[in-house]
């Protein structure tokens, strides 16, 4: 018994793990085994595993499929933006189309007041279906 080995039950976890890492690394099984043998026992008291194994295998699974579903989350959100933008350009075209519509509709001498008047409340050019009257002067081509 050399003079390390005689101190072997004084080891700290830090060292023993140090020195296991250095016996593997030279090939010494005799000197891991000796480290395992002279490692400290304890005992230990924890909840039931069949319950609370359950739990952290749970939290693991949760885990992993959060790992999983993080790169698929930016395409979500990416896509929820575009569609946003979508959004945001159809708006800024549909109020250039109203403001082009008025401007030509001022332009050939149209009566804004009376197309308010005939207005159904919603805002932009009149909606004719079928069997509607058209304002007075309106050909209707």
């Amino acid at each position: 018994m050399n003079r390390l080995e005689r101190n072997y039950d004084r080891l700290t976890g830090v060292e023993r793990f140090r020195l296991v890492i250095a016996a593997c690394a030279r090939g010494d099984d005799t000197e891991v085994r000796t480290l395992a043998d002279t490692c400290p026992s304890f005992d230990y008291r924890t909840k039931d595993w069949e319950c609370f194994g359950r739990i952290n295998a749970s939290a693991h699974v949760v885990a992993s499929l959060a790992l999983d579903l993080a790169p698929r989350l930016h395409l979500i959100r990416f896509a929820d933006t575009q569609d946003r933008l979508l959004e945001f350009t159809f708006e800024m075209v549909e109020e250039q189309a109203f403001r082009s519509w008025m401007a030509g509709f001022k332009l050939a001498g149209g009566d804004v007041k009376a197309l308010e008047a005939f207005s159904d409340g919603s805002r932009g050019p009149p909606a004719f279906g079928p069997g509607a009257e058209l304002p007075r002067g309106w050909s209707g081509h």
